[in-house]
């Protein structure tokens, strides 16, 4: 379960902030690489430096720079790689450098340009408000791994890719380290990769490969040591064939590893599509098909079409980075839609609601942004800072209204309110786990849940095979049911025995009478409690509300809820194996009388009184020797359930030996329990009038009172107050049957 204020490890807060420290060397990068930069766009081929494009009002474009030209030169310094340009450009002065081009018909010629372009401030926004969203998800992800451990990998996954966005730097600009970037970078995929391999290969359940022992291990390994060799050839760091080291860098440098990556993405993604059964599975699966699949498309872009102005230009940067981020929110959403947690369970309130604010205003903040660039350039710089800083200032007031007014209006919204079901269901199971009754577990659950969906009303059905349930079958043995105040109802049928999903009811084309007659007294939802395959029964929920029919959402989160309290309904029906008996589901003789020590005990300690009366039914062995003893058994279940028809929620009553029963009556003294023991009497006699076969009963009782002493332990207590009940039982026989002894006329 997830604790709502769990602490993240200190790793996490250290990593977040070496993230925004990188960003910030990023954009300090940005800014002194662009103060040297041409606008141009170059490709490194056999030795040779070629100019693949020109940006739009650039220093290139403005100098008459054309594409498909050879860089030879700059200042007459010989330009033979790409790693040539930037030294020289930062050892250029100030002002214009003499670019020397050299042309397709084999002519050269000089021309001067003056270097630097504007920062890209868009950029470096959108790589801010990108950069908080992957950390933002790291961070939901880790949350959330106590409830799915998928989640850590998603985790980790995130601040992978976090880590990649903030590295993107012109690593030119710091001469030497070209060649270490470049393999931390292509590193730095590689394990997104892996983490990504790792991750599909358990959604929505373990693939057959990752069965095998150490294989969790083995990509990382693998896959990290793979792309190790491929790097030290492609870079010659270890001497090899020449066309082999071409072809290592060829695949660093284009696409293609990243193609073949999003190809074995997809054959995972449909692997476990077709071989999940489930609904919801494929469900899982569609969602991270859908945000892998744009990325994909753009890879492929990049591969059709070379070189192109679209490749090198911003947009086709916001649309990689954008692309790659609907990955980790795909696959966030595909956990988050199958698993009791919302979205404060992941996210701080305030922080969810400042985090959407900022988004919401980075809009136009960038369109502030581009006036101020547009209006320095055309107009007047001065005019820029005040219009950027009024516009500034103006978002600035505008931040706190904006986010009050999105808290008001999101959680005034009904859905909203209602998406805070998963946490409390899941608060809900964990009540459930701390308590071990399964009178008091059928109580809590049923009107707890009754008060989370809004419903008329839930009841919980048991399965009537199972240990510790106490059903009565009808004269068919069609129906097993029990209605206690309407906390506990057993039917049994084969659809619901054999129900595997959430079943709406209402349908105009049901066929099946009894699931009609459930939705005519007001019952809306059965979901089924299975646990490995084995039914245990039903949660029955009533018509919503004041609302239309239960959402998806709802339906799903409640399935999920039932398999989250199937096991704790397991062990309970075991618990209560032990504690009921088989035949009547009253309490076994040694659970009773250990509920009557706990009495006495509490009469030690708070003086809370209390009274104890033995049953026998009358003539009884007659029953067995006249009719059988499978009769007798019949008897004696529905005498079982004509008793316990008139008992409160306090009192208890248990199967003592044979047709003989102990009934405990907490916070009742002798008069308080004749008045019951009477109706239970009534109602004895009551069967007997209707069944010939039914006897009547003779009641004997005792209070604490009557025999407690100081100097007697608490199982000399049990058994003085058990012998008085018992002698005064047989009293009642002895004056004739079909009634009640007590001591209130002796004390008289």
């Amino acid at each position: 379960m997830i604790q709502q204020h769990k602490r993240l490890p200190p790793i996490v807060w250290a990593l977040s902030a070496l993230l925004l420290g990188l960003f910030f060397f990023q954009t300090l990068s940005e800014y002194l690489a662009s103060n040297i930069q041409l606008g141009i766009v170059i490709q490194e081929e056999d030795h040779e430096v070629r100019i693949i494009s020109t940006g739009e009002d650039t220093p290139a474009r403005k100098a008459g720079v054309f594409p498909n030209s050879v860089l030879k030169a700059i200042n007459g310094h010989p330009v033979h790689s790409v790693s040539d340009i930037t030294p020289l450009m930062k050892h250029a002065q100030p002002g214009s450098v003499i670019l020397t081009l050299e042309q397709d018909s084999g002519t050269a010629r000089d021309i001067p340009v003056t270097p630097g372009i504007q920062l890209n401030y868009r950029s470096v926004v959108l790589n801010f408000l990108i950069l908080v969203v992957y950390i933002s998800i790291g961070i939901a992800s880790l949350k959330a791994s106590s409830i799915d451990s998928r989640s850590r990998i998603l985790a980790w996954f995130s601040f992978a890719v976090a880590l990649d966005v903030t590295t993107y730097i012109h690593i030119n600009y710091w001469p030497g380290t070209q060649t270490l970037y470049s393999g931390l970078k292509q590193m730095l995929a590689v394990l997104q990769f892996a983490l990504i391999f790792h991750l599909l290969s358990r959604i929505p359940k373990p693939a057959p490969w990752m069965k095998l022992r150490y294989m969790p291990l083995a990509i990382y390994v693998l896959f990290l040591g793979f792309h190790l060799i491929f790097f030290l050839l492609g870079y010659n760091i270890i001497p090899m064939d020449n066309s082999l080291a071409k072809f290592s860098r060829l695949v660093f440098t284009n696409n293609i590893s990243y193609i073949s990556w999003g190809l074995i993405v997809l054959g995972i993604l449909f692997y476990q599509f077709f071989t999940t059964r489930d609904n919801r599975g494929r469900q899982q699966v569609k969602w991270i098909l859908f945000s892998v699949v744009p990325w994909i498309l753009l890879q492929l872009s990049d591969l059709l079409v070379p070189n192109s102005y679209w490749v090198y230009s911003d947009w086709y940067s916001l649309a990689d980075k954008l692309t790659h981020m609907l990955f980790p929110a795909g696959i966030l959403a595909a956990i988050f839609s199958y698993n009791l947690f919302d979205l404060n369970d992941l996210f701080p309130r305030q922080f969810f609601y400042s985090l959407l604010t900022t988004l919401l205003l980075a809009i136009p903040a960038l369109a502030i942004v581009e006036a101020g660039i547009y209006i320095s350039s055309q107009v007047n710089p001065e005019a820029a800072i005040w219009l950027s800083s009024l516009g500034t200032l103006a978002l600035g007031y505008t931040f706190s209204p904006l986010r009050d007014r999105l808290i008001q209006f999101l959680e005034g919204q009904s859905w909203y309110k209602h998406d805070h079901l998963g946490r409390d269901l899941r608060q809900l199971a964990e009540e459930l786990s701390e308590m071990n009754g399964l009178e008091e577990i059928e109580h809590q659950l049923t009107n707890r849940l009754a008060s989370l969906m809004h419903s008329q009303g839930v009841i919980l059905h048991l399965s009537p095979n199972l240990p510790g349930t106490s059903c009565v079958r009808d004269e068919k043995g069609v129906a097993c049911w029990i209605d206690q105040g309407g906390e506990r109802i057993c039917l049994e049928d084969p659809e619901l025995r054999h129900l595997l999903a959430p079943l709406h009811l209402g349908h105009q084309r049901e066929h099946n009478t009894l699931l009609k007659t459930l939705y005519q007294h007001g019952l809306e939802l059965i979901v089924p409690l299975q646990l490995h395959g084995k039914h245990l029964g039903t949660l029955m929920i009533g018509r919503s509300l004041g609302r239309q029919r239960y959402s998806w959402r709802e339906t799903e989160l409640l399935n999920l809820f039932a398999q989250n309290i199937s096991s704790k309904f397991a062990n309970a029906l075991l618990h209560s194996q032990l504690q009921f008996d088989e035949l009547t589901g009253l309490y076994r003789r040694n659970a009773i009388v250990e509920r009557l020590r706990a009495s006495i005990k509490d009469y030690q300690e708070k003086g809370r009184i209390f009274s104890i009366a033995m049953i026998d039914l009358d003539d009884f062995k007659m029953v067995n020797d006249r009719y059988g003893h499978l009769e007798g058994d019949r008897i004696l279940k529905k005498a079982a359930a004509a008793a316990r028809e008139m008992l409160s929620s306090e009192d208890r009553l248990g199967r003592y030996g044979g047709e003989e029963f102990l009934l405990l009556m907490p916070g009742r003294d002798t008069k308080s329990a004749i008045w019951l023991c009477e109706h239970v009497r009534w109602a004895l006699e009551e069967l007997h009038q209707q069944d010939s076969s039914a006897t009547t009963a003779s009641i004997g009782i005792a209070e604490i009172r009557e025999i407690y002493q100081d100097g007697l332990s608490s199982e000399e207590q049990t058994l003085e107050l058990i012998s008085l009940a018992d002698k005064r039982l047989y009293q009642a026989k002895a004056e004739g049957k079909n009634r009640i002894s007590h001591g209130l006329a002796e004390s008289r």
